[in-house]
């Protein structure tokens, strides 16, 4: 997953969380899900989807006060950091994509194999 992303951004939030859990169920892909957060104070598993939808850049009025106690406001950018706002994700469709089939595989082949350990059960495959 670390070599699709293209960022430093992907590969922080999104991929350094990347879970696989593996059931008799099925196959389920978790990503984003690491809760330390980051140096600018941004926590992957709550604020991911800046990295993988994108944002708008905004600016806003904030309020500060300076050493004397005087109050004024300021303009502010806020979401530089991310691309442009898209409606799909970004690594869903590269990173997931490829890696998805993969993973299906590999549990069918680990389903097989535990069918193969029953002795009475005989799999033609």
């Amino acid at each position: 997953l670390n070599a699709r992303a293209r960022s430093n951004l992907e590969r922080e939030v999104i991929t350094s969380g990347a879970r696989v859990a593996a059931t008799d169920r099925g196959v389920t892909l978790h990503a984003a899900t690491r809760r330390r957060p980051l140096s600018g104070g941004l926590v992957p598993s709550l604020e991911w989807a800046g990295a993988e939808f994108g944002a708008n850049t905004r600016r806003i009025q904030v309020s500060q006060r300076s050493r004397g106690g005087t109050r004024y406001t300021r303009p502010l950018t806020i979401n530089r950091q991310f691309d442009s706002r898209s409606s799909e994700g970004r690594p869903k469709s590269g990173i997931f994509g490829d890696t998805g089939t993969q993973l299906v595989a590999l549990w069918v082949d680990t389903v097989i194999d535990q069918f193969r350990q029953i002795p009475t059960v005989e799999v033609v495959a």
